[in-house]
């Protein structure tokens, strides 16, 4: 009886995922391994600002969160795997996509939510936490690359090629209807005045450094010669348990709309295994139109993590000067994280 439980156990974590048999190209698929993780996180947030009168008092609050994600992957006859995930499934999932990887072919993926290829290079600046503007009561707008081709698109990754002591790849998205994306995988869904959107972008890495670029165009289907252009260029070198990274973004915004610029740099440093501390700083700037001078905001942030096992204390805390493009405000934020991971 101890031998069927387990037997029935063993084939409940398989799932036996063999529907995939003649739905991809007549291939035949190998029973899936199919996986569960998640995280808790139980957080702390203290915050001063002067930015608009709602914002004017000191704020302290509580949070708690918790997430699940499960991922897929099994092996085609012919040596292709086919792989899939889900995260956030508790809050009606943030990102999903499934992908079939071609050995030196490279790998195609479908995706449904936030999972765009060039879209991974937003910002890729070392920190020991979060991104320097999470939290910072300021949404950096020039870090727009791939944002608009990350759901209801296709992505293409390039295997990775050696040439003279470096590595390098490439990668690309396609989206027929850029800025969205159909609930759940059913229907057709699209952005009002937007047509299709296209990405690419690659790396390169030697001798430690890691230098990445993007660009992504969306068709303006309101006015010719008015489509939206993003960009960005990275690197990220690291020294032993230093890293250090400096980017530059700039969007040009559809239809004639506002144009957007970013700049940033961070430096990472890993004092053990456990322990990591990074300071950062953006500035994201609104570009002077007919109508108005450019607006600059200020970001800083300083990040300490620890972790014990599945275990991790972080800390961060944001000084923001002018957020929101408003002249002259302040906003300060402290966040403290305990996370456990599953």
């Amino acid at each position: 009886m101890k031998q069927k439980k387990e037997n029935i156990m063993d084939n409940l974590k398989k799932l036996g995922v063999t529907a995939l048999a003649g739905t991809l190209a007549s291939f035949s698929a190998h029973a899936a391994d199919v996986s569960f993780g998640g995280t808790s996180k139980v957080t702390y947030g203290s915050t001063t600002s002067d930015r608009t009168n709602a914002e004017g008092a000191k704020r302290e609050t509580y949070g708690a969160d918790s997430t699940i994600s499960a991922s897929f992957g099994g092996e085609l006859d012919n040596g292709w795997t086919v792989s899939g995930f889900m995260d956030d499934i508790s809050n009606g999932m943030t990102s999903s996509n499934i992908g079939i990887t071609m050995g030196s072919l490279g790998t195609v993926k479908v995706n449904q939510i936030a999972t765009g290829a060039v879209d991974g290079y937003d910002d890729i600046l070392p920190v020991a936490y979060e991104e320097v503007n999470d939290g910072a009561g300021h949404s950096a707008r020039g870090m727009d690359v791939g944002s608009s081709v990350e759901g209801g698109s296709l992505s293409y990754y390039s295997p990775s090629f050696e040439f003279g002591g470096a590595s390098m790849s490439f990668r690309a998205d396609f989206d027929p209807a850029a800025g969205a994306a159909a609930a759940d995988g059913v229907g057709v869904a699209g952005a009002a005045n937007t047509g299709q959107g296209t990405a690419v972008g690659g790396e390169i890495n030697v001798a430690g450094l890691k230098i990445v670029g993007g660009m992504e165009s969306v068709e303006s289907t309101k006015k010719a010669g008015t489509d939206k252009e993003s960009v960005t260029v990275q690197a990220v070198y690291a020294m032993g348990p230093i890293s250090l990274g400096y980017g530059e973004w700039f969007v040009n915004g559809k239809d004639g709309s506002t144009d957007y610029s970013t700049e940033g740099m961070t430096i990472a440093f890993a004092v053990n295994d456990e322990l990591s501390v990074s300071w950062g700083e953006l500035e994201d700037t609104k570009e002077a139109n007919s109508a108005a001078a450019a607006k600059t905001s200020e970001m800083t942030a300083m990040q300490v993590a620890y972790t014990m096992g599945s275990m991790g204390i972080k800390v961060k805390h944001t000084e923001t000067d002018n957020g929101q493009f408003s002249t002259n405000k302040t906003h300060e934020n402290t966040e403290i994280a305990v996370s456990f991971s599953f």
